[in-house]
């Protein structure tokens, strides 16, 4: 694609008689010579065959070889069609609207208002909003970047591609295989966004309740504070007014809280409305290049959205004794809030979690007899003898949640399911979470934690099938726990300091599948 003269991509290509290919400016300017009359001789800088033409206009342009490098720098022009019918060339292109139309189709779109649409004329004014742009690094204006780098996650040109040395170890794809990868892991993001909306709706609604139930049960707490006071009034009036002082103020500042949660919600419910409306429109009518924009923007967007932590609920309760104990105990009397609220539980939800929760797999077994499906997600054991499947993603800092749902799960005969941790270079050893000091787990058909050999330390409660266990590691406070379809088991074991893999040991008939929520508990 070089020319031997001017050592630059080929302009106007012409074919000697030789067979070699050379630029038509570059061999009339370096040795043409007239051969008498209008005839033309030419010496080939490569093989020093002279050429012999009639006449200039001989030399004819290699038109394929022009094609050629117009497809390498990415100037390629298509044809597009019209995106309303289908069937004619699209000569418009609106800018409003973001399409590709034909003349026929622009008249019947754009009526009423629709006519202030800024419309371009001319085939090639359509296809260059629809090609990757040019490269802007010195030197590479001539080409289009049409790559892109997986690991770099950013466009190339094919000299970019070549000449810098950060991407020769670098997965890259054509713009247009890359578009579809990003198109169909858009596609994921946009049903977890889905799930997400749906988690926020349902906080929300949470919220509302729990502002009610505080605010009625507050006003019934009094009502029955007041009655009780009353008899004894005289010992009781200054003990009255600083205790309902102190409930109305803390039930105030859970209610603000409440409310300012909710409004931080919404408002991150109306961010994810706006950024998926956005991946839409790219997904239906953009190009690879707009729908990667719109994914890095979307991106961008959600990582700088801070978390929404949900405060936790306590309801007030006033501890009243009896008559008499009351007396006596005037001056013990105090305000308690305890937390009966079973509907918001404390935790953090992250919407950046979209794109940097890349999760893990489980990836081997001790024996090979397990079989992994769904991509790495599900697991179903074979062997009558149990089996270690694990994840080769070690953990070593930080804070991790997974989550294990028992999709086939059948107790009898002992069939358990242990779900745990099996630290560093302890692999191959381990047949059964718990077994020695190189793992540990929650018995789920048991409800025991399993840790050097022992099985029958109570934890938790047995489990039954659809079960989801979450597993909250805590390397940073070096603690294990586990949460039961949402709810915390309590801590199950501590001091764990050195790294480890997630893996759960089956037997025989049982599978399990691997969760990864957007929602955290705390």
């Amino acid at each position: 694609m070089t020319c031997p003269i001017c050592l630059e991509l080929y302009k106007f290509p012409v074919t000697l008689q030789c067979g070699h290919n050379v630029c038509k400016g570059c061999i009339l300017g370096s040795n043409a010579q007239s051969g008498g009359g209008r005839s033309l001789k030419v010496t080939c800088t490569v093989c020093r065959q002279v050429s012999r033409y009639g006449s200039e206009s001989e030399m004819v342009i290699n038109q394929n070889l022009m094609d050629l490098i117009d497809v390498m720098k990415g100037d390629a022009v298509h044809k597009v069609g019209c995106s309303r019918c289908e069937k004619v060339e699209a000569t418009l292109h609106c800018a409003e609207c973001g399409l590709p139309l034909c003349s026929s189709c622009s008249d019947i779109i754009h009526v009423g208002r629709l006519r202030q649409h800024k419309l371009v004329y001319s085939t090639s004014a359509v296809t260059a909003t629809k090609r990757p742009p040019k490269c802007g690094k010195p030197g590479h204006s001539d080409y289009r970047t049409d790559l892109y780098c997986v690991d770099c996650t950013e466009l190339l040109c094919v000299l970019c591609s070549q000449t810098d040395f950060t991407h020769r170890t670098h997965k890259i794809l054509p713009v247009k295989e890359a578009g579809e990868v990003e198109r169909s892991k858009l596609r994921d993001v946009l049903e977890a966004s889905s799930r997400l909306r749906s988690d926020l709706r349902s906080v929300c609604s949470n919220i509302d309740d729990s502002i009610a139930n505080i605010e009625r049960s507050t006003t019934e707490e009094l009502l029955v504070f007041e009655r009780t006071i009353d008899s004894i009034k005289e010992r009781l009036d200054a003990k009255k007014s600083l205790l309902m002082q102190k409930a109305r103020v803390g039930s105030i500042e859970q209610i603000d809280a409440l409310r300012e949660n909710r409004e931080m919600t919404v408002a991150l419910v109306a961010k994810l409305n706006e950024a998926v409306a956005k991946v839409e429109r790219a997904m239906t009518h953009s190009n690879y290049v707009d729908i990667m924009t719109s994914r890095v923007e979307m991106e961008r967007e959600l990582m700088q959205q801070k978390p929404v932590t949900v405060s936790s609920v306590s309801l007030p309760q006033f501890s009243i004794p009896k008559y008499k104990e009351m007396v006596e105990g005037i001056d013990a009397l105090e305000l308690e809030f305890h937390a009966v609220d079973d509907r918001i539980h404390e935790s953090v939800i992250e919407p950046s979690v979209l794109f940097t929760q890349k999760g893990f797999k489980w990836e081997k077994s001790t024996y090979g007899d397990s079989s992994i499906n769904n991509r790495g997600l599900s697991v179903t054991s074979s062997s009558r003898n149990w089996e270690t499947i694990m994840s080769c993603t070690l953990l070593s800092a930080g804070v991790h949640y997974w989550e294990v749902k028992l999709d086939r799960y059948d107790t009898k005969n002992g069939h358990n399911v242990i779900i745990g941790v099996v630290f560093d270079g302890a692999f191959a050893m381990c047949d059964i979470l718990g077994e020695d000091q190189n793992s540990m787990g929650y018995n789920t058909g048991k409800g025991t934690k399993t840790f050097q050999n022992d099985f029958l330390t109570p934890y938790g409660h047995p489990c039954t099938s659809g079960d989801v266990i979450g597993v909250k590691l805590d390397l940073n406070a070096q603690v294990i726990e586990f949460f039961r379809n949402g709810l915390s088991m309590g801590p199950a074991f501590g001091h764990v300091s050195r790294p480890c893999y997630p893996a759960v040991s089956l037997i025989y008939n049982q599978t399990v599948s691997l969760l990864f929520p957007t929602k955290i508990p705390m």
